[in-house]
This record gives structure tokens, sequence and C-alpha cells, in this order.
């Protein structure tokens, strides 16, 4: 396996689609738009394949993917939904692929230090560390691709600080250039994601362990990119609960919505939504203090 440093997930994914010619993609309804949007703009056709519920198995990529013609080149961009990877599914989708197709391994809101100890990775596949990802590094990401992938982008040296938990961290590495995985693997810019990701989950863990005592008796998903609450709220509700948290000094997420795609313009299906129910997703990366759960907690719990 060989590894690149690019500066984003979404910039990796394009880059997938052009240099395979690729004509449609399909994708999941709740994927997020922004990424939807992009694809657009680079000319891909999109077919938003919906789903039954969220956190869905693989089979609707597949019913959409059978009925496409031969003469369209055609990619499947596998989003892992809240990024609980999902090996099974995955490999079901590999058995229907052509070999003139393209299966894009979307781990964006996985752990990116996760995938890279998978041994039989579905390849290629796109990490991130851009804004609230698993590794916050607010930018970047990773290709990970079977041979060594060749781009006209430019190789440039990147230094990268942040600073958190009062610790500032130093990322140094070069983009654009594939390296092997035991390459990557030995240098400091690993080096450094793993003290990160080891700092980070210190915390992480505590807070994790707090919620799924808080919320045991409700339909959670305790995924290493936020807690996410399966809810049976309207949009209304949910837009009352995020005002709510704010006047407390929180935030509430509620990704991802269902979207549709409506005359090329991308909106969110709130009637679906609705009879689906609303996801909330509850923070627990360094942003997060023990108030801060604590109001959550109380707030939430007032609702369920």
């Amino acid at each position: 396996m060989f590894v690149q440093y690019i500066n984003s997930g979404t910039t990796a994914i394009l880059k997938l689609l052009k240099s395979n010619c690729i004509d449609n993609v399909i994708v999941a309804e709740d994927l997020c738009p922004e990424v939807m949007q992009s694809i657009l703009k680079i000319g891909v056709k999109l077919l938003i394949a919906p789903v039954s519920k969220l956190g869905r198995s693989a089979d609707y990529y597949i019913t959409y993917f059978s009925n496409q013609s031969p003469y369209i080149k055609t990619a499947i961009l596998f989003s892992h939904a809240y990024g609980v990877y999902d090996e099974d599914q995955l490999n079901n989708l590999k058995k229907h692929v052509l070999s003139s197709d393209i299966l894009i391994n979307d781990c964006c809101l996985c752990d990116p230090i996760e995938m890279l100890d998978i041994h039989n990775l579905s390849l290629p596949a796109v990490c991130s560390f851009g804004y609230s990802k698993v590794l916050d590094l607010e930018c970047g990401g990773l290709l990970l691709t079977s041979e060594k992938y060749q781009t006209d982008l430019p190789r440039n040296l990147i230094k990268h600080h942040i600073t958190r938990f009062d610790y500032r961290y130093l990322f140094e590495t070069k983009s654009n250039v594939s390296v092997r995985i035991d390459a990557f693997k030995s240098s400091l810019f690993y080096l450094m994601l793993l003290r990160y990701r080891n700092d980070l989950f210190l915390r992480k863990s505590q807070y994790r362990c707090i919620l799924k005592n808080t919320f045991h008796d409700c339909n959670f998903l305790d995924s290493p990119w936020r807690f996410v609450l399966f809810t049976n709220f309207n949009q209304p509700t949910v837009q009352e609960l995020q005002d709510r948290a704010l006047k407390c000094g929180v935030f509430l997420g509620a990704n991802y919505p269902l979207i549709k795609l409506i005359n090329d313009d991308l909106t969110i299906d709130i009637e679906k939504m609705n009879s689906i129910g609303w996801p909330i997703n509850i923070f627990t990366d360094f942003r997060v203090t023990d108030s801060y759960i604590k109001k959550v907690c109380k707030l939430l719990r007032s609702e369920l």
C-alpha cells in the first residue's frame, strides 16, 4: 500500500474521479453535501441512492449499480456511516463492481490510524484530517492506493502547527508524494499523529463512557467520530434543541441529513428526514470539557 498526503479528503476523491475519467458516481443520500457539490463542479453526474435508514446497508448501491450502462464509466463512493468501518458491507459490494469501474473507499469519518492498520484495506481509500474529523488537524488528508499514485499537484513541504490540550503539535510532511506504508509509518508526521491520537482518545474515551451510561436506554452509535443519537425528532424539534444548546454555550450537530437532487440543486429531503428521525451528534473531541458534556446530557435527557 502507498500513502500520499493531500490537502483534503475531498481533493483526493475528486482526483480519483478525474484521473479515472468517471462519468457517474453513485453516492449515499446522507453523504456530506459539500462533497456532493464539489463532485458536481467537476462535471461528474451524481446518482444519489436512497437509504432506508440511517446507518444503512450496501444493498442500495448494488441496486443502482446494476442498472448502469456498460458504456458509461461509473464509480461508487462508499462512505462509512458515522465513521464506523463496515468491512462486511464493503466486501459484499466489491463482488458487483466491474474491473472497468472504481470503488472508492471513503474513510473520511473513520479513524485514520485504524485504517492504516487494516491489512486488507479496500483500495483506493481516502482519509481526512479536516474540521471535526476524528483526528482534526484543521486541514489535510490521505490518499491510499495499491500502487504508486502520480499526481499533477505540486509537491510542497507542509509545516503545520496546532495547539491541543496546552501542547503544540508540529506536523511536517511532503504533500502529493506517494510513499510505501512502512516508510510513512516511520515518518515524524505519523509518530506525531500517534501522539496526538493517544492524547485525544484518552479524553474522548472518558466522555464516550459518560454518554453511553447517560443514554443507555436510547438508540445510539458510539463512533470514534462523534457520539450519535438516533431520535424520532422532526426538524422543528432539532432546531429548537440546537437553539437551546447554543444559549447554554454548547453545540449539537445534526449531521448528516438526507440529500436529494432537484434540477442540479442539492436540497435536504425534509419530509423523509422527519419520517426517519434526525440524528443528533455530540462532540467528544478536543473542543469538549466536562461542563460541556454535563450540559449536553441534561439538555437531551429532558427531551428523550
